[in-house]
């Protein structure tokens, strides 16, 4: 045996190091976890809150735009008519806008730092328990 300083531990008392040190190491995770979270929950509530007031603004442009096209329209033929193309054109749009909102909504990304920290703790998990 080499001769150091360190006292012999039993096998009992190194499984509970092992284990609080688990125990830590898992709430330490949480917490950055739940830091992050906090973080991507503020930027997206100030987005939310900016983008909510660039939609009413678009959509009233939109409705006056949208007027201004019909009765446009409505010089060449019957108001109803001009109303109806308007509208249809309009919902178009809408279409388009709800596909191109689907699939942004769809990227979902797990927050970068606790996935690197989380793989770096398998790392020396692995090494840790084949040693």
């Amino acid at each position: 045996m080499a001769s150091d300083d360190r006292p012999e531990r039993s096998l009992g008392a190194l499984v509970n190091e092992a284990a609080e040190e688990s125990a830590r190491l898992a709430r330490q995770e949480l917490a950055l976890a739940r830091t992050e979270l906090h973080e991507s929950a503020t930027a997206a509530g100030l987005g939310l809150a900016g983008m909510s007031l660039a939609a009413f603004a678009a959509a009233v442009g939109a409705l006056f735009m949208a007027l201004a096209a019909m009765f446009g329209i409505a010089t060449w033929l019957p108001l109803w008519l001009a109303a109806l193309i308007v509208g249809a054109a309009a919902f178009a749009g809408a279409g388009v806008a709800a596909l191109v909102g689907k699939s942004s909504a769809e990227a979902v990304h797990l927050p970068h730092r606790t996935a690197e920290t989380l793989k770096e703790d398998a790392k020396w998990l692995s090494r840790a328990s084949s040693s």
